[in-house]
């Protein structure tokens, strides 16, 4: 399955140290993983990433990180709660993001959900210069397990690198605690942009089929992504080839069948758009990775969410000309086969 999700409605540490082993990390009230996503005009393939800390010792060049902070600010680790300083600093914070953003720290957390707080043991990392909240981070502990989930900063502390200094810390608060790995999430495969991650030392990768392991490039491999992307350029080139207009787009909504259980939604992450064809207005061309097919179809806009409950977009997202951020479903299929030089003298 290229997504899958899960919905705790209890807390359970062992089980979340589960979840984590497996695969999935936590969005608001969710634990899911997917082996794709697209940020910004492209896909990528997710690489769940973690540190084994029994044998870890932080370097000199951590130690100067986290001196350098400790020296000169208040720190504070305590239970999770929320208080508007959060939010404020986390406003300022999300247009560093790029993608689907959630309004606020407890959205964040929650979206929503009033059970979402009582269902993890989540944790705050507060720093403060004087008064003057300047950066905090969010991380849940499990059983043997601790995950960072979100850091949050002030850019005019950037000298002090608190995005590292957040992880770190949480690093070194996850081997005091006596845990056994500490996951940061996931880095991308063609992209730099989780990069930072890798800066917590040797960690280990996930292989959905073999398991964690130890690489020298976690980023060398064969990668979904790269077979998605290859297929749809040799779409690209045989529309091309046949005088005919279109229009490729990054679908990054092609989660939301998975997460919702909605067969008929589109849960592919790019197409391409087909305009003033033969087979009657536009159609579009995606590449089913499953069965290894090309497949023209029609598409329905939907709506799922009330404009109230609809996530917020970075302004990259938001201008973007590549990026379809409407829901689609499935109305009809046209045609399917292997070769894409067929795919439009062929009909179902």
């Amino acid at each position: 399955m290229l997504v899958e999700a899960k919905y705790p409605t209890r807390f359970d540490a062992r089980k979340y140290d589960e979840y984590l082993e497996k695969g999935f990390f936590r969005g608001a009230s969710i634990m899911y993983k997917t082996q794709l996503l697209c940020i910004g005009s492209k896909v990528s393939s997710v690489i769940n990433i973690r540190l084994p800390i029994k044998n870890f010792e932080i370097s000199k060049s951590k130690k100067r990180v986290l001196n350098g902070v400790e020296k000169n600010f208040t720190v504070k680790v305590q239970p999770y709660y929320c208080n508007k300083e959060h939010d404020i600093l986390y406003k300022k914070f999300k247009k560093k993001f790029k993608g689907f953003l959630y309004p606020d720290v407890e959205s964040f957390l929650s979206l929503g959900s009033p059970f979402a707080l009582a269902i993890f043991n989540t944790h705050l990392l507060e720093i403060y210069d004087g008064h003057k909240l300047i950066a905090f981070s969010l991380f849940d502990f499990g059983y043997k397990s601790c995950a960072g989930l979100l850091a949050v900063y002030d850019f005019d502390y950037n000298k002090y690198s608190l995005g590292n200094y957040t992880m770190f810390k949480e690093v070194e608060i996850a081997k005091h605690e006596g845990f056994a790995y500490y996951y940061p999430g996931y880095v991308l495969n063609n992209t730099n942009d989780f990069d930072y991650k890798l800066r917590i030392g040797k960690v280990e990768s996930l292989d959905w089929n073999n398991g964690w392991s130890l690489k020298e490039n976690i980023k060398k491999g064969d990668f979904l992504s790269d077979k998605i992307w290859l297929k749809m350029r040799e779409a690209k080139k045989h529309i091309e080839g046949l005088g005919l207009n279109y229009k490729l787009y990054f679908y990054p909504n092609f989660s939301l069948g998975y997460l919702m259980e909605i067969s008929s939604i589109f849960n592919f992450p790019v197409y391409i758009q087909v305009f003033n064809t033969q087979l009657g207005g536009d159609i579009y061309l995606f590449y089913d990775h499953f069965k290894d097919d090309f497949v023209l179809g029609r598409f329905n806009l939907v709506s799922l969410f009330p404009k109230s409950e609809k996530l917020e977009v970075s302004e990259e997202y938001e201008n973007s000309v590549d990026l379809d951020l409407d829901i689609k479903e499935c109305s009809e299929e046209i045609a399917r086969c292997k070769n894409v030089t067929e795919i439009f003298s062929t009909k179902n």
